[in-house]
């Protein structure tokens, strides 16, 4: 029974520690100048990132709630909630993760477009001005 209430003890207090970090990003996100797309990534990626996290300290409730159950069939029907709140958890992380890798994917591409631009543009000049070199 010890080993139970730990275990939701832990999973209680990580839900809460990732639901304070997530409200402070979510608030620290706010008061950059962000704009429209990136405001709206990270507000979906907030209520992925705090859904998720709640569901840990349900599942963690759920534990404490097992022990007191002693019907076999509450018993199954409560594993199996628990069971589906964990795979929603793990198609909310996959959504997260693919959901960033293409947003910074697009960042980056942006990037990589704007660095090429600038060096075209580096290499115009160095080849007008010979390169810094003084023309004799």
């Amino acid at each position: 029974m010890w080993p139970h209430l730990v275990f939701a003890a832990f999973l209680l207090g990580a839900s809460g520690i990732l639901l304070l970090v997530h409200m402070r990003a979510w608030g620290r996100s706010q008061n950059e100048q962000l704009d429209e797309g990136a405001l709206d990534f990270r507000r979906r990626q907030f209520r992925r990132r705090m859904q998720a996290s709640a569901m840990i300290g349900v599942v963690g409730i759920t534990v404490v709630v097992g022990l007191a159950v002693t019907d076999p069939l509450m018993t199954a029907i409560l594993w199996f909630i628990v069971l589906s709140l964990v795979v929603w958890m793990l198609l909310l992380a996959f959504a997260d993760m693919v959901s960033s890798f293409f947003y910074y994917s697009q960042i980056r591409a942006k990037h990589t477009a704007e660095h090429a631009s600038l060096q075209a543009q580096l290499d115009r000049v160095r080849q007008r001005e010979g390169n810094g070199q003084a023309k004799e």
